[in-house]
């Protein structure tokens, strides 16, 4: 008698992704020209007890052409990377040139005056300090 392992049916659909990631990955190993990024601004978050930090790693692209702003409760970073002027013999291009922005919906009430963020080395730091809950209103309602 042969034991047969279970095999769950979602595991190759949740695998699906990955092996998507892969393929699309070898389009470009000959040396082919990309027409836009396939990754967005990658960030990390973390959380501490006070606030919390993302990290957008940004090689490339120059303070300047960073904006950063918070639209009623999601952060809002947009800028460009801006391709070399010059016209070159490309053997393999593979950086991604161009506008980038990326929304992110805050989880928690952020103090928006306390805000602050760092460009350095390519990675900008934003600090998105916590805010204090606030306690819930109560209003005494007259019945008439």
């Amino acid at each position: 008698m042969a034991i047969t392992r279970y095999r769950d049916p979602w595991s190759d659909l949740l695998r699906l992704p990955t092996q998507m990631d892969r393929l699309l990955s070898g389009i470009w190993a000959e040396g082919g020209t990309p027409t836009e990024c396939a990754v967005g601004v990658p960030i990390d978050v973390y959380d501490t007890e006070k606030d919390v930090t993302l990290e957008v790693d940004l090689p490339g692209v120059a303070k300047d052409d960073i904006n950063l702003r918070i639209e009623e409760d999601t952060l809002v970073i947009e800028g460009e990377r801006k391709a070399p002027e010059e016209d070159r013999n490309w053997l393999r291009r593979e950086k991604c040139y161009g506008s980038f922005r990326r929304a992110l919906r805050f989880p928690f009430a952020v103090n928006e005056e306390k805000v602050s963020a760092e460009f350095k080395d390519g990675v900008l730091e934003i600090h998105l300090p916590k805010a204090e809950p606030e306690p819930p209103k109560r209003k005494q309602i007259t019945i008439k």
